[in-house]
C-alpha cells in the first residue's frame, strides 16, 4: 500500500468532513479502493475509528445516516457499539462495490463526528449545500417548520471562536455547544450537490451550567431583502444579539447588538421603550443567508451588579413576508430566577418585526382590496360609534402589522375598529379575574395585519378599556385613554392606562401596541 494512496483517502474523507464532496471524489475514492484489499483495510480502520469515538461520546444511533439531534443524546445500549462496528467492517468488505459506495455517505456521517473530535476547527456532521429554493414565498417558506423538532435538522457547533462570539453576544458564559437547524436539499444536476443546508428555525445552545437555551436561526433566500425592526418593553436590562453565518454555520459575519439603556451600557440609564434600532440586507448571494439571533437579560441585584441570562422566545407571527420574534425576560417556566414568584411571559421585552421583500415586488399573488390576517370578526352588531382611540392609517400598497400586548393586573381590553363603517374588526378583552393563576393579565394579545391593496387609504381607530373591580366582584368597562410613547418613520407605539386617576400606578403599559408599516 502506497503511502501517497493513504493520503489521498483521508483527504477524501476530510473533504466529506469539512467541505463537501463531489460526484468525481467519490468515484475517486472507489477507483483506490476496487480490488485492493489493502487500502480497503485502512479505510476499514478509519471507518472503525470514527464509529468508536461516536460511542465513546455516546452520541447514540444504530443508523449509519442518521444525525443525532440534541435531545436525543444519550448512552447507546451494552454492546451497540460492537455490533455497530462489526456491522461496518462488515459492509466495507462485501464484495458487491455498488452496496459499498452507496454506504459511504452513512460512513461519511460517522467519521464526521470522529474527525471533528480530532480536529476541534472543523463541527460540520455533512457538507452543507447552497440553496436551490427560489423565492416564491419570499422568507416565511424559509422558516418553514422552524417551531418542529427534527432529527435531521441538527447541526452542531463546537468551535471554540465561535462558541466565544455567541457568549459575546448573549453576554452568557459556559457554552459547550450550538446545535443549528438545517435541512436536505436535493441540489441541481450540474449545478449544487444534494445534500445539506441551514435553515430558520430553532437553534439549542448547550451549556456545562444552566442547561439548555434557544436562540433563533432567520434564513433569507437568494433575491430577498430583509428589514429588521427591533422593539422593547422592559424594566431591566435586555439585550439581543445578532450574528450572520456561512453555509456551514460558522460564525463569518459581523455581530449587531441591540440594548434598552439609553446611555450604552449603563446600568444606571434609563430604560428605553419602542424601536431601539433596526438592520436590512440584501441577499444578492446565490445561496442563503443565515442569521442567528438570540435574547438575554441581565439579573439585577440591588447593589448595581447582575448576571446576565439568556432570554426565552415566542414565535409570535410567521408568514411568507413577516416573522415576528418575542423574547421575555422572566426566563424559563421551570427556572427560579431570583426571588420573582410571578412572570408576566408577555414576550415582548424584546421583540423582532422582520419583513421580507423582493426588489422585483410581489412575487405571489395579492389580492385586491382590503385583507386581514387573522380575518376580522364578521358581527354586524358588534360595531362602535364613539371615538376616543387613537387613529391609524393605512396608504395603497401598504401592510400594517399591529402588535398587542398587556402589563396589568386589571382586565384590560383592545379593540381596533375600521372607520368608515365603525365595525370591530378585532377584539380581545383579556381574562377575567380569578381565571389564571397569575396575578398579571395575560401578556400576549396577538398579533394583527391589514392588507391594503385597494386604491384608497383605509383607517382603523384603536380603543382601550379596562374593568374596574367592586365590591360585589363586578366591574363596568370603562374607556382608557391613550398616550403616544414613542414614534418613528414608519412606526408608532402607544400606551394605555387604566388608571389615570392614581398618579402611582400610571404606566401607560396596561395595553402597549406596536405598530409598524411596511411596503413591498
Amino acid at each position: 500500500m502506497k503511502e501517497r494512496e493513504k493520503a489521498e483517502i483521508d483527504r477524501i474523507v476530510c473533504e466529506i468532513a469539512d467541505e463537501g464532496v463531489s460526484a468525481e471524489r467519490i468515484r475517486k475514492l472507489e477507483d483506490l479502493l476496487l480490488n485492493r484489499p489493502d487500502l480497503q483495510s485502512h479505510y476499514t480502520n478509519m471507518t472503525r475509528l470514527g464509529t468508536l469515538l461516536r460511542c465513546e461520546f455516546g452520541e447514540s444511533s444504530l443508523n449509519a445516516q442518521a444525525v443525532v439531534a440534541p435531545a436525543e443524546q444519550g448512552d447507546m445500549p451494552e454492546g451497540a457499539c460492537a455490533s455497530l462496528v462489526n456491522r461496518v467492517e462488515r459492509d466495507v468488505a462485501t464484495p458487491n462495490w455498488t452496496r459499498r459506495i452507496a454506504l459511504l455517505t452513512g460512513i461519511a456521517a460517522m467519521l464526521v463526528i470522529g474527525y471533528g473530535l480530532l480536529r476541534p476547527q472543523s463541527d460540520e456532521l455533512q457538507p452543507l449545500a447552497q440553496s436551490t429554493q427560489d423565492n416564491t414565498e419570499l422568507g416565511g417558506d424559509s422558516q418553514a417548520g422552524a417551531s418542529a423538532e427534527s432529527t435531521l435538522a441538527s447541526l452542531p457547533i463546537r468551535n471554540l471562536r465561535d462558541l466565544e462570539v455567541l457568549s459575546r453576544i448573549t453576554r452568557t458564559e459556559a457554552i459547550q455547544c450550538l446545535w443549528l437547524p438545517r435541512r436536505e436539499s436535493k441540489g441541481i444536476a450540474g449545478v449544487h450537490q444534494s445534500g445539506w443546508e441551514l435553515s430558520g428555525g430553532n437553534a439549542w445552545i448547550d451549556r456545562s451550567v444552566g442547561g439548555r437555551d434557544r436562540g433563533y436561526v432567520v434564513s433569507v433566500p437568494p433575491g430577498v431583502r430583509m428589514d429588521m425592526r427591533v422593539d422593547t418593553d422592559a424594566c431591566c436590562q435586555n439585550a439581543l444579539g445578532m450574528v450572520e453565518l456561512n453555509q456551514k454555520g460558522r460564525m463569518s459575519g459581523a455581530t449587531i447588538a441591540f440594548n434598552n439603556l439609553s446611555a450604552g451600557n449603563s446600568a444606571d440609564s434609563e430604560r428605553l421603550t419602542g424601536c431601539i434600532g433596526h438592520y436590512s440586507v440584501n441577499n444578492d448571494a446565490s445561496g442563503r443567508r443565515n442569521f442567528l439571533i438570540a435574547g438575554s437579560y441581565c439579573v439585577e441585584r440591588p447593589d448595581g451588579t447582575g448576571d446576565w441570562k439568556q432570554s426565552d422566545y415566542a414565535l409570535l407571527f410567521e408568514s411568507h413576508d413577516l416573522l415576528v420574534i418575542g423574547f421575555d425576560d422572566s426566563g424559563y417556566s421551570n427556572v427560579e430566577i431570583g426571588e420573582e414568584d410571578d412572570r408576566d411571559r408577555d414576550f415582548n421585552d424584546m421583540c423582532a418585526f422582520i419583513h421580507f421583500s423582493s426588489p422585483e415586488g410581489p412575487v405571489r399573488r395579492v389580492p385586491t382590496g382590503v385583507s386581514y390576517v387573522p380575518a376580522s370578526i364578521e358581527d354586524p352588531l358588534n360595531r362602535v360609534e364613539k371615538q376616543n382611540g387613537y387613529l391609524l392609517a393605512v396608504r395603497p400598497g401598504e401592510k400594517l402589522l399591529i402588535a398587542v400586548t398587556s402589563s396589568a393586573s386589571l382586565q384590560n381590553s383592545v379593540r381596533i375598529i375600521e372607520e368608515n363603517s365603525r365595525q370591530v374588526i378585532w377584539q380581545h378583552d383579556g381574562s377575567k379575574p380569578g381565571t389564571s393563576d397569575s396575578s398579571f393579565q395575560m401578556g400576549q394579545r396577538g398579533i394583527y395585519l391589514v392588507y391594503n391593496n385597494s386604491d384608497t387609504v383605509r383607517r382603523y381607530e384603536l380603543q382601550g378599556r379596562s374593568i374596574t373591580e367592586t365590591d360585589d366582584g363586578e366591574g363596568t368597562w370603562i374607556d382608557s385613554p391613550h398616550s403616544v410613547l414613542d414614534e418613528g418613520d414608519n412606526w408608532v407605539s402607544i400606551g394605555f392606562e387604566d388608571s389615570p386617576d392614581k398618579p402611582l400606578w400610571v404606566d401607560w403599559n396596561d395595553i402597549r401596541v406596536h405598530a409598524s408599516w411596511f411596503t413591498d
